[in-house]
């Protein structure tokens, strides 16, 4: 997941720097502090799916154009179950999220 945040963060930034914004620009446009901002193009931070929404279109993008056209699904453990789990259902979720309420 740690390089999906990255990978988010470098298109947030590259669309940002693209449109001659700066930092503060975008937080302005989202009420979002410039900080903030700078922790989630760094894939420093986990933004919640209304904030990318904020950025998105504060950039005049889809949310759904932050994210990469293929998503690895990794495993990880679970330490609470006791059992390997994946990202996987918060992927699918995710995306019928972003598919109901984006389109």
């Amino acid at each position: 997941m740690d390089s999906l945040l990255v990978q988010i963060g470098q298109k947030i930034r590259a669309v940002r720097k693209e449109l001659g914004l700066t930092q503060e620009d975008v937080a302005e446009r989202t009420g979002l502090d410039w900080s903030f901002i700078g922790q989630i193009e760094r894939g420093a931070n986990f933004p919640s799916i209304r904030t990318l929404a904020k950025i998105a279109d504060a950039l005049n993008l889809n949310i759904r154009d932050l994210f990469p056209a293929e998503v690895k699904v990794g495993k990880s453990k679970n330490p609470l179950l006791g059992q390997s789990s994946t990202n996987e259902l918060l992927l699918r979720e995710l995306t019928k999220i972003l598919n109901s309420q984006y389109t």
